[in-house]
């Protein structure tokens, strides 16, 4: 995160007046909404995200995830503190190869030093995986 502002780096990300994380342009993803510990990305998944099975690779599903629980951490962060991912883990229920993933995080703890979010992927009509993360709270020095 580069804004010292969260919610306006979140707001300028949203809106394309700021450069998404690159992961975000390499998996084309596109945040769709946040809120106050919640966020959702969408992709529309398609060939280039396959396996050699022909359905979406799990470490493209388990970095989508990651993007969306990263979004939801940063609406909860103060000026000054960034975060890192110390673990995740994500469990996959369903196959899936076209159409629109959406994955919806939302922060269950956020502590002094660790915050821990939760994810859902989902296609319009079943649940693909579930994801979780713990972070942890990095406070930055703010330069002047």
């Amino acid at each position: 995160m580069t804004q010292s502002d969260p919610i306006t780096y979140l707001e300028k990300w949203k809106s394309g007046d700021l450069p998404p994380p690159p992961v975000t342009v390499l998996i084309d993803s596109k945040l769709t909404s946040f809120g106050d510990g919640t966020a959702e990305v969408v992709l529309e998944a398609s060939s280039k995200h396959y396996n050699h099975s022909g359905t979406v690779h799990g470490g493209l599903i388990s970095a989508f995830a990651d993007v969306a629980m990263g979004a939801a951490i940063v609406s909860k962060l103060q000026s000054g503190e960034s975060f890192s991912t110390v673990s995740m883990n994500t469990g996959f229920f369903k196959a899936f190869s076209k159409g629109r993933l959406t994955a919806k995080a939302v922060v269950v703890r956020r502590g002094r030093t660790t915050a821990y979010v939760e994810c859902e992927v989902v296609s319009e009509k079943d649940l693909i995986a579930k994801a979780s993360s713990t972070c942890v709270i990095i406070k930055t020095p703010i330069s002047h």
